[in-house]
Order: structure tokens, then C-alpha cells, then sequence
């Protein structure tokens, strides 16, 4: 296992919470291309790169209250809800990214990051943080299960529910083709 102590560690985790980020953001992007009903338009990624990351979370957050499944079935509320914590929690995640993002960060020799964020709106004010290698650790653990979360969102969003003889078919992303055939009951 990399030794995570030392500049080289903090060097190391920002860059995996940066590319762990981006992940997130690519599939909130991959859902606002599925509320548009445009994943398969040759302009779909010039769309979503129209939208930053703020305004991705705040389509996806208008849309699931009004989306509907592909039958035109509403979405149930469990889902609504979910997704309104989901992405949520995604808004204070991105505040971590923009506090890393627009702060000093100096790797210290224990693999920890001291954040000194400045800001100036009539006052100048000075924002110190620190974050440890386990601070990254969960702070990576969280965007990590974000990124779950916005894809079975999207999952949700793209599924075909149909009841079939007292049980339940569904169909979702992964399905390509299904068969069904229902045998008369004697």
C-alpha cells in the first residue's frame, strides 16, 4: 500500500478527491442528458457542458419533482425524496470543492492539508482549515457513494415498470432485449 505520509500524500489525496469530483459531475451530467431525453443526440455533451456543476444539481433537483417515467408513470415519492437529500448533500460537497478549489493549500509533513481560504466582502476574512488524510479518506468515501446514488437516480428516471400477472418486470439501462411470455393459470 502507498504511504500516504509526507507532502507526496497530501499531493495524493487532492488528486483523488479531484478525480472522484469529476466522476460525480460526470454523472450528474449523464442524468440532466436523460431528463432531456437527449443521451443518444449527437449534441448531448455540448448541451450538459452548457450547465455548471450548481446548475447540473439544480436541473436534476427541478426535474425529478416533475420527471416521469419513460410509460409516463410518476415518480414515487420515496424517490422524490431521495433525491432531494441526494442532491443536497451533492450542494455541500461541491462547497468542499469550491473551499479547495479557491483556497492556499500547503501540504503539511504528515500528509494532512492546511486550507487558508481568503475572502473579501467589505471585510477581509480568513478561513483556516486542516484536513487529514482521514478527513480525505471520508470526505472520497462520500462522493463516492453520491456518485451511486445520482446513477440509480437516473436508473429510476430511465425504468419501464410493467405488472405482469401479479409479479413485477423491470426494465433499466442494462437490459437490452426481454422476453415474457405468460402461461394461462388452470
Amino acid at each position: 500500500m502507498t504511504d500516504l505520509n509526507g507532502e507526496s500524500g497530501a499531493h495524493q489525496a487532492i488528486g483523488r478527491f479531484w478525480c472522484i469530483f469529476s466522476q460525480l459531475e460526470y454523472e450528474l451530467g449523464e442524468t440532466v442528458k436523460v431528463i432531456f431525453k437527449v443521451q443518444n443526440h449527437e449534441a448531448a455533451d455540448a448541451i450538459v457542458a452548457l450547465a455548471d456543476f450548481t446548475k447540473k444539481v439544480n436541473l436534476v433537483r427541478s426535474a425529478v419533482q416533475f420527471a416521469r417515467r419513460p410509460t409516463g408513470e410518476e415518480l414515487p415519492n420515496e424517490l422524490k425524496e431521495f433525491a432531494q437529500n441526494t442532491l443536497k448533500a451533492i450542494l455541500s460537497v461541491n462547497d468542499e470543492r469550491v473551499l479547495l478549489a479557491h483556497s492556499r493549500l500547503q501540504p503539511q509533513t504528515d500528509g494532512s492539508i492546511a486550507i487558508t481560504r481568503l475572502t473579501a466582502g467589505g471585510t477581509l476574512k480568513i478561513n483556516a482549515h486542516h484536513w487529514t488524510q482521514h478527513d480525505f479518506t471520508q470526505k472520497c468515501a462520500k462522493l463516492e457513494s453520491l456518485i451511486d446514488e445520482v446513477h440509480n437516480i437516473r436508473n429510476e428516471l430511465m425504468t419501464v415498470k410493467l405488472d405482469v400477472e401479479g409479479g413485477r418486470v423491470f426494465f433499466g439501462d442494462q437490459v437490452t432485449a426481454v422476453k415474457v411470455s405468460a402461461q394461462p393459470t388452470p
